[in-house]
C-alpha cells in the first residue's frame, strides 16, 4: 500500500488540504500531476536573437514599472527592460498587482516566455526570477513549473516531488515484450523524466508513454464492462429477409450497402449486447437505404423504430424515401415534424403509444417529453454531428436498452473516439461513383468582390448556385455578413442580371417547399440560406456553393454543405469565403481533401477527441496529444493485453470514466 502524502517532509495537514484542492490526495497523483511548462536556465541569452512566437529566456534589466492600467475587470502591469546588449523590451502582467511591489528599476531579471515581436520585443505573463546582487544567474538547468494556481512555491511543490519519486509505486498492463516491440520507455523512468527532465527535447516522448498507458487501461476496461450489458430487446429470425428486402429496392444494392445491411442485421439478430454502431459514408453514397431495410428489419419483430433527422427539409426527404423503398410492406411510417398542426401531431402521437405506427420519422420534436412509444427497440440517428450528446440520449431514454444506428460522413471527434474503443460497430459505404468533380477554394477577403461577379456570371450562363451564411439578421460587433446584409447587397448589385431567392428556418413550411421548389425547378439562379440547406436538399443542376463566413462553420458541415453540388457530375466549384486574414488550417483541410472519413480524422487532430464520458464533441479530452495514428497503436496494443490479469486495476477504471454509460449517442 502507497504511503499517505503526510509521509513526505513539508507536507502537514495544512498543505495537504492545498494539495487537495489541486485535486492531489495521493502520492500517486502527486506524481502524475505534471508540469505545464519547463524554463531552461541555461537557454538564457539576449532577447534580440529570440524567434517570434518561439519561448526564450532572457536576462533583463527593469528600468521602469507603470502603474496598473485598468483594463475592463483586469488590471494590467507594464514592466519596461532592456537586455545587456541594450535592446529595448517590455512585459505585461495581468491580474498581477503584486509585481509592482515585488520589482524595482534597476533589478535584474531571468524571466522565461513567449516572445512576440512588433515594434517592440514583449513577453505576457512570463515565468521569472530575480538574480540578486553581485551573483550571477544562481540556477541553471530545466525547471519544471507547476500549476499550483499559487497555492505552494514551484520550488516547495517540486521538493515535494523528488520525495515522492522515491516512494513511486506504478505498474504497467504492458508485458516487457510489448514495450520492446513499440519502443516504449518503462513508467518509472517516463515520470522521472518528466518531472526533471534531462533534455526539453524528450519530454513529450515520455508524456506520450503516460498518455498511452492511460489509454490503454481505458480500451481494456471498456471491453470489461461492454461484455456485461444486454440488450433489452429480441429480434427474429427471418428467413430469406435480405433476399424479400431487396426486391422492394428500384436498384441494385452496391457491395458494401448489402455487407452492410447483412451485418448489421446478424447482430441485432444474434448479439447479447445492444447495437451500437455507425454507418459512415460520403455524401450521396446510399446510406438512407441501408437505413431503410435495418428498420424494416426491426418492425418485422414487432418493434418501433424512430428516425431523427436535423432538419424538417431532410426529414420530409426521409419520409419520403422510407416510404417508398417499403410502399409494398404493410409499415406504417408516420412525419413527425415542430411545423405540423397540433390535431396531426396528436394524432401520430397516440398511434406511436398505442404501437399502430411502426417507423416514425423527424426533428428533434420527436424528442420532446410528451412523446411516448409502445416498444422502441431502434434509433437511427441522421447527421450526428448536427445533435448534442443530450439530445440523442434523450431520444434513447425512450425505450429499453434501445439498439442505436448513427449515420454520418463525417463522424464528429467524440465519435471517432468511442470508435476507437472498439466496442463500436463501424460500417463503411464506398460511393458509386467517385465525386471528384468538385474543386474547393478559400477566398480571401481581397478576393470577396471577384468571386461574387463570377458566380454572377456563371448563373446568367445557365448554372446554379448556393450562396450559405451562418446567420439570419446582422448581430452587433460581429463583422460576418447575415443573410439580410447579403441579401440586400446582392439584389441591390446583382438584381437586375439574375433571379435571387432566400431560405431561413424562420420561414413557414410552406413558404420554405416554395423556395426550394422554385430553385429546384429553375425558376431562381441564387439560393442565399442559412445552413438549413446543408442536408437533405438535392438540386442536380446546382454547381456553385459559397459559403461566407466558412470559418464559423465545422468541417462536417462544411462537407456537407460541398455535398450538396455537382450531384449530376457536372464541374462544380465550392468557395469558403473567410474575412479572417489567416486562413485556418481547417479551411486548407477541406481545399485538399474530400473523403468524408480523412476529413474527420484530421478534424481530430485539429480539435482534439471530445470527451466520450461527458457530453462535450470536441476538445482536448484527457488524451490530448494523441493523433489517429497514435490512438490506433493503442488499439493494437490492447488487443495484447490480458485483461483477467489486471481485472481489478481495469475495474477502477470503468467508474473513473464513466465507462458504462458510454454509446455513441
Amino acid at each position: 500500500m502507497s504511503p499517505d502524502l503526510l509521509s513526505i517532509k513539508g507536507i502537514g495537514p495544512k498543505t495537504k488540504e492545498k494539495l487537495s484542492l489541486l485535486n492531489i490526495n495521493t502520492i500517486q497523483e502527486l506524481l502524475m500531476f505534471f508540469p505545464s511548462g519547463y524554463l531552461d536556465l541555461d537557454a538564457a541569452y539576449d532577447i534580440s536573437n529570440a524567434e517570434n512566437g518561439k519561448y526564450a529566456a532572457g536576462e533583463l534589466i527593469v528600468n521602469r514599472i507603470t502603474n496598473p492600467i485598468k483594463k475592463g475587470k483586469k488590471g494590467i502591469i507594464k514592466v519596461l527592460c532592456q537586455d545587456k546588449s541594450g535592446c529595448p523590451a517590455e512585459i505585461l502582467w495581468f491580474n498581477s498587482n503584486y509585481i509592482s511591489k515585488a520589482l524595482s528599476p534597476g533589478d535584474r531579471i531571468v524571466c522565461y516566455g513567449k516572445v512576440k515581436k512588433d515594434r517592440i520585443i514583449s513577453f505576457t505573463n512570463p515565468i521569472y526570477k530575480i538574480i540578486k546582487e553581485n551573483s550571477d544567474i544562481g540556477f541553471s538547468g530545466i525547471r519544471s513549473i507547476y500549476p499550483t494556481k499559487g497555492l505552494i512555491p514551484q520550488i516547495t511543490f517540486s521538493r515535494f516531488i523528488r520525495q515522492a519519486i522515491e516512494y513511486m509505486d506504478f505498474y504497467s498492463v504492458f508485458t516487457s515484450k510489448i514495450e520492446r516491440i513499440y519502443g516504449i520507455p518503462e513508467i518509472p523512468e517516463a515520470v522521472r523524466q518528466i518531472h526533471f527532465p534531462e533534455s526539453l527535447d524528450r519530454v513529450d516522448y515520455f508524456k506520450m508513454r503516460i498518455l498511452i498507458e492511460e489509454r490503454v487501461r481505458v480500451i481494456c476496461a471498456f471491453k470489461l464492462v461492454s461484455s456485461r450489458y444486454l440488450r433489452g430487446h429480441l429480434y427474429l429470425q427471418v428467413d430469406n429477409f435480405f433476399e424479400k428486402a431487396k426486391k422492394m429496392i428500384p436498384f441494385k444494392l452496391s457491395d458494401s450497402q448489402s455487407l452492410a445491411v447483412n451485418s448489421i442485421i446478424d447482430i441485432l439478430a444474434n448479439s447479447k449486447s445492444p447495437l451500437n454502431s455507425i454507418l459512415i459514408g460520403d455524401v450521396g453514397s446510399g446510406k438512407t437505404v441501408v437505413a431503410a431495410l435495418v428498420a424494416y428489419f426491426a418492425v418485422l419483430s414487432k418493434h418501433q423504430v424512430a428516425v431523427l433527422a436535423p432538419t424538417e427539409i431532410l426529414a420530409s426527404q426521409h419520409f419520403f424515401t422510407f416510404k417508398t423503398f417499403l410502399k409494398d410492406s404493410g409499415v406504417k411510417i408516420s412525419l413527425l415534424t415542430g411545423s405540423m398542426p397540433k390535431e396531426k401531431k396528436a394524432e401520430i402521437c397516440q398511434d406511436l403509444s398505442e404501437g399502430l405506427t411502426d417507423i416514425v420519422v423527424g426533428t428533434h420534436t420527436i424528442i420532446q417529453d410528451g412523446i411516448k412509444f409502445k416498444d422502441l427497440s431502434l434509433v437511427i440517428n441522421d447527421e450526428q454531428h448536427r445533435f448534442g450528446v443530450a439530445q440523442r440520449t434523450a431520444l434513447l431514454e425512450k425505450g429499453i436498452a434501445c439498439d442505436l444506428l448513427s449515420l454520418s460522413a463525417t463522424p464528429i471527434p467524440r465519435s471517432i473516439n468511442i470508435m476507437m474503443l472498439e466496442n463500436v460497430n463501424v460500417f463503411h459505404i464506398e460511393n458509386r461513383t467517385k465525386r471528384d468533380n468538385i474543386k474547393t477554394a478559400v477566398v480571401p477577403p481581397e478576393k470577396r468582390g471577384e468571386m461574387l461577379e463570377y458566380v454572377v456570371s456563371q448563373c446568367q450562363n445557365g448554372a446554379q448556385a448556393f450562396i450559405v451564411v451562418p446567420r439570419i439578421y446582422d448581430v452587433e460587433g460581429v463583422e460576418c455578413g447575415s443573410l439580410q446584409s447579403i441579401s440586400q447587397e446582392m439584389k441591390s448589385k446583382y438584381g437586375n442580371r439574375v433571379k435571387i431567392s432566400t431560405l431561413h428556418g424562420k420561414m413557414s413550411s410552406l413558404e420554405k417547399d416554395e423556395k426550394m421548389d422554385a430553385f429546384r425547378n429553375g425558376r431562381s439562379d441564387i439560393l442565399l440560406a442559412t445552413s438549413l440547406v446543408e442536408v437533405g436538399v438535392d438540386i442536380p443542376n446546382a454547381s456553385i456553393m459559397v459559403v461566407m463566413g466558412a470559418d464559423r462553420f465545422g468541417l462536417a458541415s462544411l462537407h456537407q454543405l460541398r455535398g450538396r453540388i455537382g450531384r449530376n457530375g457536372q464541374q462544380a466549384y465550392c468557395f469558403l469565403y473567410s474575412d479572417q486574414e489567416i486562413v485556418s488550417a481547417r479551411l486548407n483541410i477541406l481545399a485538399k481533401e474530400n473523403n468524408g472519413m480523412i476529413i474527420a480524422e484530421k478534424d481530430c487532430d485539429l480539435r482534439g477527441m471530445g470527451e466520450v464520458y461527458s457530453e462535450t464533441q470536441s476538445g482536448t479530452g484527457c488524451f490530448h496529444g494523441l493523433d489517429i495514428e497514435t490512438l490506433k497503436i493503442c488499439s493494437e496494443i490492447a488487443k495484447q493485453v490480458d485483461i483477467e490479469e489486471h481485472f481489478e486495476l481495469l475495474y477502477k477504471y470503468v467508474d473513473k470514466y464513466n465507462l458504462q454509460n458510454i454509446s455513441l449517442n
